[in-house]
């Protein structure tokens, strides 16, 4: 399959292209920022203001010009689309038998809502918008989505695996209880009552010198965002690593949900009924409500190293089982756009894992 894959400069987003191509797919990628003469993150300031339709006007200008566009194409794959309006649409429709849009971050809650009004426009005109959370499914359609596809977030196949890491690797990188994320204003009052709890515990991310906490926290910040090889290193050397989940995206789960057993660390994570039917609590991860049982869970475990161990690797094992990567989610969306060819009128619902996927809450 040709394929034109439109993203923006995030990772994630080229570890789904190289996904395809391992499919054996032929992707041409266009990324967001190469459309106009303003990078994606100063327009997604402007889309704070009413201005989306200077926006879309700019970016539908710049795939015309796109050599890339001077092709056609079995596909075309936004990849968390939020410049591109019904303009570009237009533009893509005459250079690509389907579209289909995937996104991975919650438009329809209130954390981003106006950076994603040109996002919401464009629903009906997609083929099959591919969702990550139960909520969004019966949210796109009712803004007119012909067909909505759940599909869970995902490890890479290649990037996210159990790797042996040299003695100086082990070093540099080791940790007893590991946080890797962005500062988002509930995350510094939890943290600093894990630390205040006694738990030893390593952060790593963006933005942490803006909480109120930091006076406590800054202790316990070792570095900024890591990514790619860096990344699965500093969860590898990890004896915990927490999950938490955002609020204003209405997480369940996140990547970090899967990619933290790919790699073979443990996960301690927030009690969700998403967590709860990807693993056995207790047996493949563990979970917590609130601060006080997160420390608990964190320093038993870090008592009993056969527990640890025993959790890690039935947490890894149900990861396989689970099949929750990029290459699975890639196949699950073009086999559903495949079943249907051109979506028709009738909306595609999936919300949720699949059965087999079903922790003991049940699908």
């Amino acid at each position: 399959m040709r394929i034109l894959f439109l993203c923006g400069a995030g990772f994630n987003a080229r570890l789904r292209v190289r996904s395809l191509e391992r499919m054996q797919h032929q992707v041409e990628v266009v990324p967001y920022d190469s459309l106009t003469p303003f990078r994606e993150a100063v327009l997604m300031k402007w889309l704070r203001l009413p201005v989306g339709d200077l926006v879309d006007g700019l970016a539908s200008r710049g795939l015309t010009r796109c050599p890339a566009l001077s092709e056609r194409y079995d596909l075309a794959f936004l990849n968390q689309p939020r410049i591109l309006g019904p303009r570009c649409y237009g533009v893509l429709q005459s250079r690509s038998r389907h579209i289909v849009n995937y996104v991975n971050d919650d438009p329809f809650g209130l954390r981003h809502l106006p950076q994603w009004r040109l996002f919401l426009r464009t629903l009906p005109s997609n083929d099959l918008v591919a969702v990550s959370r139960d909520a969004n499914v019966l949210e796109a359609m009712e803004l007119g989505a012909r067909r909505v596809l759940r599909v869970p977030f995902p490890a890479d196949e290649e990037l996210h695996r159990p790797i042996e890491l040299t003695p100086e690797e082990r070093q540099h990188w080791s940790s007893e209880v590991l946080f890797i994320g962005t500062h988002f204003p509930e995350r510094g009052p939890f943290l600093r009552e894990l630390i205040e709890r006694g738990v030893p515990l390593t952060i790593r991310g963006a933005g942490w010198e803006d909480s109120t906490d930091w006076p406590l926290l800054r202790n316990h910040v070792v570095g900024g965002p890591v990514r790619g090889e860096d990344y699965v290193k500093a969860i590898r050397a990890a004896k915990i690593s927490l999950g938490l989940l955002s609020k204003d995206n209405r997480d369940e789960c996140t990547r970090r949900s899967m990619e933290i057993p790919a790699i073979g660390t443990l996960l301690c994570a927030e009690r969700t009924r998403e967590h709860r039917r990807l693993y056995e609590e207790g047996r493949e991860a563990v979970f917590f409500d609130d601060a006080r049982e997160c420390a608990e869970q964190c320093l038993s475990l870090l008592t009993d190293d056969a527990r640890r161990r025993a959790i890690t690797e039935a947490g890894h094992q149900r990861f396989l089982r689970n099949g929750t990567t990029n290459r699975a989610m890639l196949e699950r969306i073009l086999s559903a756009l495949n079943r249907n060819g051109s979506g028709g009128s009738e909306a595609a619902r999936d919300a949720g894992l699949p059965p087999e996927h079903a922790g003991p809450d049940g699908p």
